[in-house]
């Protein structure tokens, strides 16, 4: 296969000439990283289960990349089905107390829209409660602090923006938020 400079990229020709056909990314239509078959997907899909079975254990992270995959994996019935049984493991990751301080996740962390996966580990209340509280957090500057120790001085107005607008997204999935 011979190489060319084309456009500031290379690209590779066949010895037709013609351009092989490209992968699809994120950015394709109809795209699903969670689709069955793909690679990656059978990776989580083995995880999940794993931790479905209470074969793996998880932190907080680990809970917020299983919900977000079964949130949006095509197949509900098989998302459903190890989420009952993942439940408890990802509760294990979250806490409730409002008195904890440090690099810990709340309900509003896993929750952030009340359709998801997430919403469904906790009752009406608790999501209520930590709303409040998430709202009650917000700095006079319209901000929120981060909740871990930064790395870097330097990073965290670029961590406190991107927390802002999470928090302020998750307050306007339920409601507590308009523009």
């Amino acid at each position: 296969m011979a190489t060319q400079r084309r456009a500031g990229r290379w690209c590779a020709r066949r010895a037709t000439g013609s351009r092989r056909r490209p992968r699809r990314t994120a950015a394709s239509p109809g795209y699903c990283p969670a689709s069955p078959g793909r690679p990656g997907a059978r990776f989580c899909r083995e995880r999940i289960e794993a931790v479905a079975d209470g074969k793996l254990e998880i932190g907080a992270y680990d809970t917020l990349a299983i919900l977000d995959f079964l949130d949006g994996v095509p197949d509900r019935d098989w998302a459903e089905h190890v989420f009952a049984g993942a439940c408890e493991a990802l509760l294990a990751t979250v806490t409730t107390d409002p008195a904890v301080t440090g690099h810990v996740h709340r309900p509003t962390d896993m929750a952030a829209t009340p359709d998801g996966f997430g919403r469904r580990l906790f009752s009406d209340e608790v999501i209520d409660h930590h709303l409040d509280l998430l709202a009650a957090a917000q700095r006079d500057d319209g901000s929120w602090d981060l909740f871990w120790e930064p790395w870097a001085a330097a990073t965290v107005p670029e961590w406190r923006g991107h927390l802002t607008i999470e928090r302020l997204k998750t307050l306007r999935a339920y409601g507590r938020w308009t523009v």
